[in-house]
């Protein structure tokens, strides 16, 4: 795609491949950091218009979203049992229970920014931060709250050591 074509209308969500196939002159050995040879997907312009069609899609199907509020606590009323909601705290730091209807899906990031869960699972390896991305209140994000949350209810981690996906 010639994104600077007349004939390209940025207003279209666009999904195309970068960099496949491989440029003529790529030789992964002289890479500082070198992957598997893959097709690597983008959005073009940006992601914006796909996240906002996403989102009003959602809303429309009864979803409700709320910004800026903080996962704290999974609740499961018993050690066997499905997780039935969670507690969470908003930005003026009250905390209030949010039951499911059917079900918790847990999309929770990674915890890279966390040395102590990295050293632990990535079998004693650090390295500096990757993210600089902070949450509403700006704190760091990327601590791994949510794979302790899931822990602290007898979900079990994966043993490591893990992949240092941080791209280092």
């Amino acid at each position: 795609i010639d994104m600077y074509a007349k004939d390209y209308d940025s207003s279209k969500i666009t999904i195309c491949t970068v960099h496949w196939p491989q440029p003529e002159a790529y030789n992964p050995a002289e890479e500082f950091s070198p992957t598997y040879p893959a097709a690597t997907l983008t959005f073009i312009p940006d992601q914006g218009d796909i996240l906002e069609l996403t989102y009003k899609k959602c809303v429309e199907l009864g979803v409700v979203f709320r910004f800026s509020t903080w996962a704290k606590q999974l609740i499961r009323t018993d050690s066997a049992g499905r997780v039935e909601g969670v507690i969470v705290q908003d930005m003026e730091d009250k905390y209030f229970k949010v039951l499911a209807n059917k079900g918790v899906i847990m999309a929770a990031g990674d915890y890279g920014s966390n040395e102590d869960l990295v050293k632990h699972f990535c079998g004693g390896r650090t390295w500096p931060t990757m993210f600089t991305s902070r949450d509403a209140k700006g704190a760091v994000t990327n601590i791994g709250e949510g794979q302790c949350m899931g822990a602290w209810i007898g979900a079990r981690i994966e043993d490591g050591p893990h992949a240092p996906m941080t791209h280092t």
